[in-house]
């Protein structure tokens, strides 16, 4: 008679004859009992070889899109649909000065500059209607108090057909004085003077 109990999963490689590849398999087997000594096991074997191709692609993939996400350059984040900061990358502490830490326990609109709210809010209404993403520029203030522009380009989130939070990323926009402050220096740059033979 079949044993009483769980199944017991097995799940491991397997060498293949003559090739030297291995084939990934998952069994389950019951142990046949009798008089209270198990005589053999029922078992049942799936060749898993695929799915586990499949698993270790998706995680080649997965480690491939963080490392992309956490070195980029420009600020990469998501949040739900009340403003509230659900993942962030490296740039954004190194632009804002908030770790990773301080960002995901704060809203948008503690960082977002009172003459940049309308924006904010006016986009956030507009990506509530449409499944479009949207380019806007808007300041922030960092944590030491200085104001930072940037440039958004963001996007609604969909979980089952519903809205449900936001991706964006965010490109640190050099100011109009830097920029004039850089071509002036450029400008007015005189090589030194050489000197005759």
């Amino acid at each position: 008679m079949l044993g009483h109990g769980s199944i017991v999963p097995l799940e491991g490689p397997h060498k293949t004859a003559g090739e030297g590849n291995y084939s990934y398999y998952s069994a389950g087997g019951v142990p046949v009992v009798e008089n209270g000594i198990v005589q053999e096991w029922v078992a049942l074997c799936w060749d898993i070889s695929e799915r586990k191709q499949a698993e270790a692609a998706l995680r080649e993939n997965e480690e491939q899109y963080r490392d992309l996400f956490e070195n980029a350059h420009d600020i990469i984040y998501t949040h739900d649909l009340e403003g509230n900061y659900t993942s962030v990358n490296k740039a954004c502490e190194r632009i804002t000065g908030y770790t990773q830490e301080e960002s995901l326990k704060m809203n948008l609109t503690q960082v977002v500059s009172p003459e940049s709210a309308k924006t904010v809010e006016k986009m956030r209404s507009l990506k509530a209607r449409e499944k479009a993403s949207s380019v806007y520029e808007l300041e922030i203030i960092a944590k030491d108090g200085h104001r930072v522009t940037l440039e958004i380009n963001s996007r609604v989130t969909h979980q089952d057909g519903k809205p449900s939070g936001v991706q964006g990323i965010a490109h640190r926009q050099v100011s109009r004085g830097v920029v004039a402050s850089i071509n002036e220096t450029v400008c007015s740059y005189q090589p030194p003077a050489t000197k005759g033979p």
